[in-house]
Parts: structure tokens; C-alpha cells; sequence
């Protein structure tokens, strides 16, 4: 059984905010890492100071993860694992035509400049559904995934893989 993209609940995993967190640069997408200035292991506190108050918060459960708290923003969704001392974000997701990589890739892009804009991206259809991505799915690594509907990405993801 292939792994699954964690879109609604992985395992926490503890990192560093990436040195472009809070700098102007933080408005595109950076593949593996984050969208919007909000990568994934950052803490609640440090997504408020990248984004601002959300428009809304819940915490909701799954089968995997019984307590996720989820942050919505317009057009980006910020999902959070509660850790040991506190919330990390496991996943962003964008569905903002704003937001896109330093070539241009986001919502909206057809996969040819999905592949000519992101060095290592792979596009596989999987259970009737195309999709892109860059990274591996293998537990707790991180993926950037890029479903295609009629050949243009729909959203991005940026999250840690789950079993």
C-alpha cells in the first residue's frame, strides 16, 4: 500500500522555522518548505506572526490523529498536530492563484510548466486522479503535492507523508 499525503493528519514533526520565515519573500510558494512565510514545524504563535489572526480555527479529529487544530486564511489552510509542548504545523495548503514558486509555479499552472518549474517533480495518475509531486512519499518525510483537474494544478500542499 502506497503512503498517504498527510493533507488532514500527520505525525508532528518538530523542525526550525527556515531562515526566509518573516521575510518579504514569504509571499510564493517554496517547495518543501512552506507557503506564505508558514513552513512545516513552525508553532502556532510563529504562523500568527507570518499570517496574522485567521479567519477561522477548529479543532477537529481523524482516524490517524485524534486532535488537529486547522487555521483558515483566504485561500490557505494551515494544519496543526498538537506535539508534546505545543501545535507544530503539519501541512499548508494553498488554492490561492497568488501564490506561487520563484519560476511561477502555483494554482493554475498546467503540468508542463509544473515540470518545467520545479527541478525533481514527478506526475503519476493514481486511483483516477493526476497529480505532481516532489519529494518521496515515505513516512514522515516531507512532500509537495499538486493535484491536477483538466490538466492545471488545483492546489498545493506542503506536509509531512503518514502510513
Amino acid at each position: 500500500m502506497r503512503p498517504v499525503l498527510l493533507i488532514v493528519a500527520p505525525a508532528a514533526l518538530a523542525l526550525a522555522a527556515p531562515a526566509w520565515a518573516g521575510t518579504p519573500a514569504t509571499t510564493g510558494i517554496v517547495p518543501q518548505q512552506g507557503i506564505r512565510g508558514v513552513a512545516v514545524g513552525m508553532d502556532l504563535d510563529q504562523v500568527k506572526a507570518a499570517l496574522g489572526r485567521p479567519r477561522a480555527a477548529r479543532w477537529d479529529a481523524t482516524e490517524l490523529v485524534p486532535r488537529q487544530l486547522t487555521l483558515t486564511y483566504p485561500g490557505l489552510q494551515v494544519r496543526l498536530s498538537p506535539g508534546a509542548d505545543r501545535p507544530e504545523v503539519i501541512s499548508v495548503t494553498t488554492t490561492s492563484r497568488a501564490d506561487r514558486t520563484v519560476t511561477g509555479v502555483g494554482v493554475g499552472s498546467g503540468e508542463r510548466g509544473v515540470r518545467a518549474g520545479l527541478r525533481g517533480v514527478r506526475c503519476r495518475t493514481e486511483f483516477g486522479a493526476r497529480h505532481c509531486w516532489v519529494g518521496a512519499f515515505l513516512p514522515g518525510r516531507r512532500i509537495t503535492d499538486m493535484p491536477l483537474l483538466r490538466g492545471r494544478v488545483v492546489s498545493v500542499t506542503i506536509g509531512i507523508v503518514i502510513d
